[in-house]
């Protein structure tokens, strides 16, 4: 089926430069979500040094989604020209220093709710280095705590799973459901799309026990196969 996308907005550009943030050369990969009153996107930015992080942004209070008056959340604001992440950036050589391909999800851990942004991480300022693949983390929020990273990354790779990146996670039925994009660490980067897969997973709890990968779609699955995961009927 074919979907016609009309009245189109652009937000950000970086090109254009952003006159709220000069410390961040240019945006990519948002997920949104309605958190509290307000329409909140996440979205991952490089800074001039290469590094990569999390920022938020906000429409006012009642706003739909399809406003345009999208501006860094309050506690983003360092001055008129410039914005910090959600986090600060981890160490160097951390798995994951830099940070980017975000997904929020709110579900119950542990029972209880929690609020994440898992995203995918490398320990390189380098996109394409060949040493360091890609891992997914997330970070975790409670009600009335500041975000904070897990220490280590999820425990998905592992032999044919070399590197792994952009997850998408939703909680539903009482468990947590990830697709995640896995590519070989021997060639990053390559445009052949018969080199990529898309794996699915679910947890009780988001952080561990989570079920082997299977292929949700690939090299060996065909298109009907996706039809049959249980992520593809929540809308």
């Amino acid at each position: 089926m074919r979907v016609r996308v009309r009245n189109c907005t652009k937000l950000f550009d970086m090109r254009d430069g952003y006159p709220f943030a000069r410390n961040v050369l240019g945006f990519s990969d948002p997920s949104v979500a309605l958190v509290g009153d307000r329409w909140t996107m996440f979205i991952g930015g490089m800074a001039p040094t290469f590094r990569t992080n999390i920022y938020s942004f906000e429409l006012p209070p009642g706003a739909p989604v399809t406003s345009d008056e999208w501006r860094p959340s309050p506690s983003a604001v360092l001055s008129a020209r410039r914005i910090r992440p959600v986090i600060d950036q981890p160490r160097r050589r951390s798995w994951n220093r830099c940070m980017h391909s975000v997904c929020f999800v709110r579900g119950v851990a542990d029972a209880h709710t929690v609020e994440r942004i898992y995203h995918a991480g490398r320990a390189s300022e380098t996109v394409l280095n060949r040493r360091l693949p890609y891992r997914i983390g997330y970070l975790e929020r409670r009600p009335g705590e500041p975000w904070r990273s897990i220490d280590q990354p999820l425990a998905l790779h592992g032999p044919g799973l070399d590197s792994i990146l952009e997850p998408k996670v939703e909680y539903h039925s009482g468990r947590w459901h990830m697709r995640f994009l896995t590519l070989p660490a021997s060639r990053p980067g390559s445009e052949d799309p018969t080199r990529f897969r898309i794996m699915y997973t679910t947890s009780p709890n988001g952080r561990d026990d989570w079920t082997a990968p299977v292929e949700w779609f690939g090299t060996t699955t065909a298109s009907t196969t996706a039809s049959s995961s249980p992520m593809t009927k929540e809308r």
